[in-house]
């Protein structure tokens, strides 16, 4: 359906927020709000591409004023849980969770009087950024209440990627959440799987893990659309990591045919 003009061009951390293009940050986060909103009230199911997380900001309040009951999924490498002031770069995709659901700030409901997403309508699965979030002394999921689902690294080395899917959605579910939105950043791949990433890590989740976590997630009733983010295409030299995902996107979202397993 084309691109949506938004923009994070601001390199400053703003005054005021301590978050860097926060201006740009509000500006384009009500574009993708409004875009967001206006397909979810036509019925549809979104695949939106681009950008960094701080997509989440508009995507989720956007679906959230259509159904404000539903809940988030991130399969991520990252909690994405800093604070404006301990980010290290300040980035909103640093801290678009922390955004999201702390009721007192600018981007939580984007001005509406709908409240802040419940911490306990959200799902992590796949974050191994526990060493960098100690270390710029950001609070932790497990440590914060009510308290969200979580299936980071040290989990899935017990449990396979589908047990975290379902496990994730029973969670929302007993959390009174209608349905979720699913957001997918790659650097949850490994490096040697997904080298175009802007911050690589140790660990993470294989192509073929990542596709049972997706398939059992966007075959659930209750799957309201899917974000992807992060993919760099200026790390892609011959552009076949990006040719990899369109396939591996393409071979997910597809129906499943009589000859799958189960």
């Amino acid at each position: 359906m084309g691109n949506l003009q938004v923009t994070l061009a601001d390199p400053r951390r703003h005054p005021v927020t301590n978050i860097t293009a926060s201006d740009d940050l509000l500006a384009a986060s009500r574009v993708i709000c409004g875009a967001t909103y206006d397909l979810a009230r036509r019925g549809m199911t979104p695949l939106i591409v681009g950008g960094d997380c701080s997509i989440l900001i508009g995507i989720v309040n956007g679906l959230r004023r259509h159904d404000p009951d539903v809940g988030l999924i991130t399969v991520d490498g990252h909690f994405d849980m800093h604070t404006p002031l301990t980010s290290p770069s300040g980035d909103a995709a640093d801290m678009e969770i922390t955004l999201l659901t702390d009721p007192t700030g600018p981007f939580a409901t984007l001005g509406t009087d709908m409240p802040a997403l419940a911490l306990n309508r959200v799902a992590f699965i796949g974050p191994r950024d526990h060493d960098e979030m100690n270390k710029m002394g950001s609070p932790l999921p497990h440590e914060i209440s009510p308290r969200p689902f979580i299936a980071d690294a040290p989990a899935l080395a017990h449990i396979t990627a589908t047990d975290a899917a379902e496990s994730a959605i029973e969670h929302l579910r007993g959390a009174g959440a209608k349905g979720f939105w699913l957001h997918i950043d790659l650097d949850v791949l490994s490096t040697e799987d997904m080298p175009a990433v802007d911050f690589p890590q140790p660990g993470g989740l294989s192509w073929a893990e990542l596709s049972e976590t997706t398939r059992v997630l966007v075959r659930d009733p209750g799957f309201r659309g899917m974000s992807i983010a992060i993919l760099n295409p200026n790390l892609d030299q011959g552009g076949t990591v990006s040719m990899r995902t369109a396939t591996w996107l393409n071979t997910v979202l597809s129906k499943p045919s009589y000859t799958e397993n189960p």
